[in-house]
């Protein structure tokens, strides 16, 4: 948890106001060494990530079936024509989506 509190911190400091919450999510992905030679998220990284402590394969299925229904999604409804930023706010919002469409108690807390 201290390491993500560090890259937060970190990455919340670099940019204005304006690209904040958008670039924070890709200061986040380019610190866990997620993103391709351009900045972006890359598939494999985000699934092998997202994944590497799932034991429960209906789970780890579930997750890695996410990341890409995701990318298709991006991909798909943005003619391929977004920033880093955007592209990895996009990505973050549609997992946190999938995620909530399939767990029942995910507003509970």
């Amino acid at each position: 948890m201290k390491k993500f509190t560090l890259i937060f911190v970190s990455c919340y400091l670099v940019f204005s106001s304006m690209h904040r919450v958008m670039c924070v999510t890709q200061c986040f992905f380019n610190e866990l060494n997620l993103v391709d030679q351009r900045g972006f998220p890359e598939r494999s990284a985000v699934i092998g990530i997202m994944t590497q402590n799932i034991q429960d394969p209906e789970l780890r299925d579930f997750v890695e079936e996410s990341v890409i229904e995701c990318y298709h999604y991006i991909n798909n409804n943005n003619s391929g024509r977004q920033e880093k930023c955007q592209f990895s706010q996009s990505l973050l919002s549609c997992l946190a989506e999938k995620g909530s469409e399939r767990c029942e108690d995910w507003d509970d807390e």
